[in-house]
């Protein structure tokens, strides 16, 4: 906003509507940064994360199938979609917070996030106390339990996510010589440019369910100079706003 009103000086008129999405407008870099803030925060205060899950949809879940007509299929009820997974995911974090199947937990952070064909799924960060850290390899597996699959059993599965690696091309050029580009793809900035919004994230939006969520409550305190706060007034009020915001306490120093 400062340099919008320096551009207007400059050109020497007046600028009108000034149009931002503030940080309560979630999917946009303000949102991100002050939601990144808030979980920094968390940590400072309770230490970092141990544990990070991830909790997908999945429309084979039996609360999904049953309540369809026999000629849907789970892609035509995303109400249902959401409902079920808003559910079970509140039903995890009860497990997590109060019935202590990773012993106790302190703190806890997740977002929400729509891939793949647009299901929603839940990426969580969990702050365990200091008693009920994982030091060991003993304790590591009554938490996490993880195997290659049978090589002989499933040879589909064992194959699965080998031989990754990066992909060049090689172009030629009039004299014969070639030269090596590598491809590049910045998700972020397709992200911003062009958003797409699946059907299971429109009900998810529509039924004002959760886009994240964290275990304790952040104060924002507004950082400024001594006697630089900012002060809102309309055009014709200018005086009468000085003397409120010289009676009021800002948050950070009140």
């Amino acid at each position: 906003m400062d340099h919008l009103a320096s551009e207007a000086a400059i050109q020497r008129s007046k600028p009108e509507r000034i149009i931002i999405l503030p940080s309560s407008f979630q999917g946009r870099p303000r949102a991100m940064q002050q939601n990144y803030q808030d979980a920094i925060g968390i940590v400072r205060k309770c230490g970092k994360p141990d544990l990070f899950i991830a909790f997908t949809c999945n429309p084979r879940w039996k609360e999904i199938e049953q309540p369809l007509f026999p000629d849907q299929t789970p892609s035509d009820r995303s109400d249902l979609i959401a409902r079920v997974f808003k559910l079970k995911l509140k039903q995890l974090i009860e497990d997590i917070v109060r019935n202590h199947i990773f012993e106790r937990a302190v703190a806890h952070s997740f977002v929400i996030e729509f891939q793949k064909r647009g299901l929603s799924h839940c990426h969580m960060l969990i702050i365990l106390a200091s008693e009920s850290k994982p030091r060991d390899s003993n304790s590591v597996d009554r938490i996490v339990s993880s195997e290659i699959p049978d090589a002989d059993q499933n040879p589909q599965l064992y194959e699965m996510g080998h031989d990754c690696a990066n992909i060049k091309l090689e172009l030629p050029v009039k004299d014969g010589a070639t030269f090596a580009k590598t491809l590049e793809r910045d998700e972020i900035k397709v992200h911003l440019d062009a958003r797409y919004v699946s059907a299971p994230e429109a009900v998810w939006r529509l039924f004002a369910c959760p886009l994240h969520d964290k275990s304790h409550s952040i104060i924002r305190l507004a950082i400024h100079l001594p006697n630089m706060q900012p002060v809102y007034f309309a055009e014709r009020n200018v005086l009468e706003a000085l003397d409120r915001a010289t009676e009021k306490d800002a948050t950070l120093i009140a």
